[in-house]
């Protein structure tokens, strides 16, 4: 029994040191919120010595390291005298209020790696914008605030009556200007001044005729959602996949504009790590189970793909993940089980990636969107369809003149001659003739897009639609 009193009182010590422990820098506590990551907050809102504020990505506390992920909601409420405020790329979420009446923020700038989402709470009319009230507002810089005029006007509710510049580069893949100005609009009484940037700085990203003239749908597909990750930048030494952000962005594009989903049933990652893509699954069975699985549901990935050395197992790859721990990927035999388990009406995959070749080590995870193992066949399940950029040993290139992966870039293609109203059977037609053409052509090496269904499906994918 003491024994057990003791373990009790160890345990409780150390739940307090990863829950809850704090430090102060600057002005700016931060508090721990597990193991590894800490949240921010103002330390005393009323010290006018506290001008301008910058967050570091990692802080020590007690002793060790912490990443700092989160700004706290009404974290900075009401901190009237911080008149600059720059984020670190680690932060991912801006609670609900954070900055409201924060009168003296005149500059906030996010850096590009950085992915913030604004809460779902601060959506439509709650008033909760994590900038409320900020009416000296006048510059958001920023590379991730890509949400719906909505919900970006939710979240500068109250800022300037005066124009202010909003330079967020691919809010929308195909439009930055529309959504941007709506939302500008909105948020001023007069029209806000929006500063264009085509790309992000630093990076030479082709466009083509595919991320132009998106063709609209005159209904709106109300059931239907969808799950994009786009993982381009990886960490721990692995090599980046060439467009794999941007493949992400327009695929989203599409499914909005062509397939007719509203912007709220369209949940993208970019960058995601292994959390992000287990909390992707997480959130898509919620939805799933809301509806009574009466709902059809798109689920795209461009990124790495690996194999499992020992049993040939075949994994999507986060960014976070150096490719040496398969532990810490997710098992494409997991993905299968979650998805065609929902019990869905529908479920189509399309898997840029690859999970090809002959070992880890030279040449493993470069330019290509793969390794060099055969990976065992997984089956689908459920009411499943998958399409991959390619089969057996081969691996999955870039489209380099186009910016896409070659395999995006033609189901873009499809999409958009289509204007969205096409078989399955006539889509995987055009992408198995036309990668296995160009493929040869542009990259010099042989890429043959696959299809696979659930055995309840077979026989009949081929007649499915997407729209």
């Amino acid at each position: 029994m003491k024994n057990r009193i003791l373990i009790a009182v160890v345990a409780a010590a150390m739940a307090q040191v990863v829950f809850g422990a704090t430090e102060t820098l600057n002005g700016v506590r931060y508090t721990t919120r597990g193991n590894t990551e800490a949240s921010c907050r103002v330390a005393d809102a009323g010290d006018k010595s506290v001008v301008e504020v910058e967050v570091p990505e990692q802080v020590l506390i007690d002793g060790l390291p912490y990443s700092v992920t989160s700004v706290e909601g009404r974290g900075f409420k009401g901190a009237k005298h911080i008149k600059v405020l720059k984020l670190p790329n680690s932060v991912k979420r801006i609670g609900m209020n954070a900055f409201e009446g924060c009168e003296g923020l005149e500059s906030v700038v996010i850096p590009d790696q950085a992915r913030v989402d604004i809460p779902v709470e601060s959506y439509g009319f709650g008033g909760n914008g994590p900038f409320k009230g900020c009416v000296n507002l006048r510059q958001v810089r920023g590379n991730r605030l890509e949400y719906p005029a909505y919900a970006l006007t939710s979240a500068f509710r109250k800022c300037p009556e005066v124009p202010f510049s909003a330079e967020i580069p691919f809010l929308t893949a195909s439009d930055p200007d529309g959504v941007l100005l709506a939302a500008a609009s909105a948020i001023s009484a007069r029209p806000a001044e929006v500063v264009k940037v085509d790309k992000p700085q630093g990076k030479d990203v082709p466009e083509c005729e595919v991320d132009r003239n998106i063709p609209r749908s005159a209904t709106e597909s109300r059931s239907r959602f969808a799950v994009i990750i786009g993982n381009e930048e990886y960490r721990n030494g692995v090599a980046g996949v060439d467009f794999a952000a941007k493949d992400a962005r327009v695929f989203a594009d599409y499914c909005h504009r062509t397939l007719g989903l509203p912007q709220s049933n369209i949940r993208r990652y970019e960058n995601a790590t292994y959390g992000d893509m287990l909390g992707a699954l997480k959130d898509i069975a919620a939805i799933t189970e809301a509806y009574g699985g009466d709902v059809d549901i798109l689920f795209y990935y461009a990124g790495h793909g690996i194999p499992d050395e020992r049993d040939r197992s075949a994994y999507l790859m986060p960014v976070d993940a150096d490719g040496s721990m398969t532990e810490v990927c997710l098992p494409l035999s997991t993905l299968y089980e979650r998805l065609g388990g929902l019990g869905a009406r529908s479920v189509v995959v399309f898997l840029d990636a690859c999970f090809s070749g002959s070992q880890r080590g030279d040449g493993m995870l470069m330019a290509a969107r793969g390794v060099k193992i055969k990976s065992a066949t997984t089956r689908p399940k459920g009411n499943m369809v998958v399409f991959s950029a390619a089969s057996g040993d081969q691996t999955a290139y870039p489209y380099k003149e186009k910016g896409h992966g070659i395999f995006t870039y033609y189901l873009l293609e499809k999409l958009q001659e289509t204007k969205g109203d096409v078989t399955l059977g006539d889509l995987y037609e055009h992408l198995s003739t036309n990668v296995a053409q160009q493929s040869v052509v542009v990259n010099r090496k042989v890429q043959l897009p696959v299809v696979s269904s659930s055995a309840q499906l077979s026989g009949q994918w081929e007649d499915m639609k997407l729209k």
